[in-house]
């Protein structure tokens, strides 16, 4: 059985596209090993899904670029020796590595000398990704030195993976050869959305045309133009509706823009684009005062999650009035109801399921 080893500096049950195809890598008959982050439960290896995955604890902090500097430093580090240790014993075929960072690759230059093929995929363009996060010129020495670490990485790898082909045509036009590059979108898993009831019961007409985003909301994905050519067209598709699921630097103006255009029209989207606007001042003013022991945000990895990673550093538990759980609205628990979850919060469930007794709650 031919093996293959996945890099990505991410909890790998949070990824969704590393996990498919990790996941679809053994129904091939590959056996698949995945150096990740380690996610809440703390475990430095387990296998899901017939993956085997090898994590460590380094976390992801990130606010300064000196802090994605340590953090992308250390994890490729340990990367590299994991992968020399493993490869003498595992022989691995492939390497597949998945950016950010993109000289992520270079942990593989044991394998390579083994004789292991390398493939590079690249889930975002890096220089345009820290110009947009911190407003960065392209002329700046910074995105110089990104932009010729991106050129020598995808130089070093034998196959190169992009999202899409915009960004494949712009790592062309920047030195890719296209002739080893391939374009392999993101996209649902359509296995989560099988129904179980026959195809004749579903009327298309009683249900509204919905669009929907969900990941990262930053500027490099223009969601801002989904928000105006949305408002362009809305008048002509009563009852459409285009959702944004996510978080990032962007929350604040993607939600002003759309309260600007009146778009904001339920209960549900106004009290999203409020919390999505609010800053954390009352909670920094609660811990300047002393007044609070510990405190972590809710987003990417849920109340759960982050509440497990404060009660493991402290050495200790903690129970939850699930009743008196704030929610943003009333109408969350309708779409519940229609089983409109994220695939991240399904995610997020399977693993804090290890760690959590739900004592009655449904």
């Amino acid at each position: 059985m031919k093996s293959v080893c996945i890099l990505v500096q991410n909890i790998y049950d949070l990824d969704s596209r590393v996990r498919r195809k990790a996941e679809a890598l053994v129904a091939a008959g590959y056996s698949v090993d995945v150096l990740a982050l380690a996610a809440a439960h703390g475990k430095k290896s387990y296998a899901l899904g017939g993956v085997n995955i090898y994590t460590v604890s380094l976390g992801k902090k990130r606010g300064s670029l000196l802090r994605y500097a340590y953090e992308y430093v250390a994890f490729l580090v340990w990367a590299f020796v994991r992968v020399f240790v493993l490869m003498r014993r595992r022989r691995y075929a492939v390497i597949d590595v998945n950016t950010l960072p993109d000289f992520l690759i270079f942990a593989a230059i044991p394998a390579r000398w083994m004789g292991a093929k390398l493939v590079l995929d690249m889930h975002e363009i890096t220089p345009e990704f820290y110009m947009s996060k911190y407003g960065i010129t392209e002329d700046s020495l910074l995105v110089q030195v990104l932009k010729y670490l991106e050129k020598i990485s995808f130089n070093f790898a034998d196959y190169v993976v992009t999202i899409s082909e915009p960004i494949q045509d712009l790592l062309i036009g920047r030195g890719l050869d296209a002739s080893k590059s391939i374009v392999i979108m993101n996209s649902a898993d359509e296995a989560r959305f099988e129904s179980s009831a026959p195809a004749a019961a579903f009327d298309d007409r009683s249900h509204p045309f919905v669009m929907v985003y969900h990941g990262t909301l930053t500027r490099i994905y223009g969601l801002d133009i989904a928000i105006e050519a949305f408002n362009m067209v809305h008048g002509e598709m009563p009852g459409a509706e285009l959702w944004i699921l996510g978080s990032g630097p962007e929350q604040g103006a993607l939600a002003g823009l759309a309260r600007e255009r009146g778009l904001t029209s339920t209960a549900l989207a106004r009290a999203v684009a409020e919390v999505m606007c609010r800053l954390n001042v009352p909670g920094a003013e609660l811990a300047e005062r002393g007044l609070v022991r510990g405190g972590t945000d809710v987003t990417g990895y849920g109340l759960l999650g982050h509440l497990a990673s404060l009660c493991r550093a402290s050495g200790v538990g903690a129970e939850i009035d699930a009743s008196r759980v704030p929610v943003i609205s009333n109408e969350v628990f309708e779409l519940i109801a229609k089983d409109c979850i994220p695939g991240g919060s399904r995610e997020n469930l399977k693993t804090v399921n290890a760690f959590t007794k739900w004592n009655g709650v449904a």
